[in-house]
């Protein structure tokens, strides 16, 4: 598996060995590397057997648990992408992530990935929108009480600043303001900073710098070198599309 991978899950490892929780197994590792590639890639069906195999390792390990969130997250991004229904994933993720039970800093990492989950079931499901709504806001609250400057929770906040009219600006600054904490953390999950630099390329192509989002695009591919999304939209801007 790639090199970046190998190097987020040691990072994360040693945030988690200094809460006093175990380090991932190899066979935690193993998976959540083929996370990655799977999801930036394109491929569901390596993710989908990357989150079975976690499942497995699940029963009384909490980082194993974080993950098979993570993993489910993924694969309902992906199936968003795709026009599948997300709503099976979401919900997987979202109690994958309450019961991870991780300390500190690493239980905000929980926190914001089962905020994410519920943010997305908010616009995947309107009948429940005000539920899972409400989830998300509480989750991202108790996130940032324990960890207030983790960039993910910029992340998710721009994504509902962005389905709101008019709010493109405040979402776009407040991923800006993310991106120098996402590259100075090295000691834990690293999921996000790929997808926020594509976020800002996105906007910054639709207003015609091309250069600008060249840049963005080009960093999003140094964390993550086969995100598809990334790759796409950088074939478009170099084309003049």
């Amino acid at each position: 598996m790639r090199f970046h991978a190998i190097c987020r899950n040691a990072a994360l490892a040693g945030l988690l060995a200094g809460a006093a929780v175990a380090t991932p197994t190899v066979e935690v590792a193993d998976a959540v590397a083929r996370i990655d590639y799977g999801y930036y890639s394109g491929d569901p069906r390596i993710v989908e057997a990357a989150v079975s195999s976690l499942e497995r390792l699940a029963e009384g390990d909490a980082l194993a648990r974080y993950f098979e969130a993570l993993g489910a997250f993924r694969l309902a991004e992906l199936a968003t992408a795709e026009g599948r229904d997300p709503r099976p994933w979401l919900d997987r993720c979202m109690q994958a992530a309450s019961r991870s039970e991780l300390p500190g800093a690493a239980g905000a990492e929980a926190l914001v990935l089962s905020a994410a989950c519920a943010a997305r079931a908010a616009r995947a499901e309107p009948v429940r929108a005000v539920l899972h709504q409400r989830r998300a806001q509480a989750a991202l609250q108790r996130a940032a009480a324990l960890d207030p400057k983790n960039p993910r929770l910029a992340l998710v906040e721009a994504e509902r600043l962005l389905a709101e009219a008019g709010r493109e600006a405040d979402a776009v600054a407040r991923l800006e303001a993310a991106l120098p904490e996402f590259a100075a953390r090295t000691d834990g999950p690293q999921w996000g900073e790929a997808e926020a630099l594509v976020t800002l390329a996105e906007r910054r192509h639709a207003t015609g710098d091309a250069r600008q989002a060249r840049d963005l695009l080009d960093r999003a591919l140094l964390v993550a070198p086969e995100y598809r999304a990334a790759l796409e939209l950088r074939a478009r801007v170099l084309a003049g599309r």
